[in-house]
């Protein structure tokens, strides 16, 4: 019947263009299509709202590929040759954990972490990044997790952030002070919104992961970013028994659910309202955070 020569078809052009696409990014000698047509090399944005599976995203990515992922950030590691682009934690020279720069040479792209709204124009074949990895976190899930984050971390800034709202645990926030921690919840839900309403307009191709998609099924979920960035190659399995989930309890739904329309309107000013109405203690913690 014709429907079956159909779907036999499709099935064959898309297992075609699957092989093809492999066979181009993982000869030793290709350069990567994904390469930027400006001076510096390709570059996959991993972007992500603070403490959605980062770091383990990035860990994935140095054990199944022997390369570092990047950072905008200076305070993470050494810069790197590129502008504005930092390691994310060491360069070995040896050992198990032994991870080297990307060369551009060989098309390697750059994995870069940032949890800014990344301005449009750094987005597209001439500019810094020419793909972009979105990490999805359910907001309820990702709340407690800054929650465990901010009790968490040693630093200065936790220190003064101590001092300033007079709590230790923030995970006791709620029974220790009900009204600061409905502020909270309140800036953080506007600043969560706002961050993907961002993102889900990046002019590049783009991949949207949930954290839910990474728990549940992470051999195939870390595949196929790591195709997506580029590496099709990429020992997943090495990657897994390196980095094994901490977590299996699963929050939110699989796929990720776009924001979009009434929903970004005004979020931006909003959340602008909520800061100038906040408390020291609370803007501070929307500092750390970045919101």
């Amino acid at each position: 019947p014709r429907s079956r020569i159909g779907r036999a078809i499709v099935f064959v052009s898309v297992a075609l263009n699957a092989y093809l696409v492999g066979s181009i990014l993982s000869a030793p000698d290709a350069v990567n299509p994904l390469r930027s047509t400006s001076l510096l090399p390709c570059a996959v944005l991993l972007s992500t709202f603070p403490n959605s599976g980062t770091s383990w995203t990035q860990s994935v990515f140095r054990s199944s590929t022997g390369l570092v992922s990047e950072a905008v950030y200076g305070h993470e590691g050494p810069p790197t040759p590129y502008p504005g682009i930092y390691v994310h934690g060491t360069l070995n020279n040896g050992g198990p954990n032994s991870a080297r720069l990307q060369d551009p040479s060989r098309g390697e792209c750059l994995f870069v972490k940032s949890h800014g709204r990344v301005n449009y124009n750094d987005l597209g074949p001439s500019g810094k990044y020419q793909r972009a990895v979105v990490l999805y976190r359910d907001r309820e899930d990702n709340l407690d997790a800054n929650l465990r984050y901010l009790t968490k971390i040693k630093s200065r800034a936790k220190d003064e952030l101590r001092e300033l709202c007079g709590l230790e645990e923030f995970v006791d926030w709620k029974d220790v002070d009900p009204k600061a921690y409905d502020m909270f919840v309140r800036l953080h839900s506007a600043a969560h919104k706002r961050f993907y309403c961002h993102a889900e307009q990046y002019p590049i191709p783009k991949l949207m992961v949930t954290y839910a998609q990474l728990l549940s099924d992470p051999y195939r979920t870390f595949g196929d970013i790591m195709v997506f960035s580029g590496y099709p190659t990429a020992n997943i399995t090495k990657a897994m028994e390196d980095n094994a989930p901490r977590s299996h309890t699963v929050h939110g739904s699989l796929q990720y659910v776009p924001v979009g329309g009434e929903e970004c309107q005004g979020v931006a000013d909003r959340l602008r309202e909520l800061l100038k109405k906040a408390s020291p203690c609370l803007r501070r913690a929307a500092r750390i955070l970045q919101f």
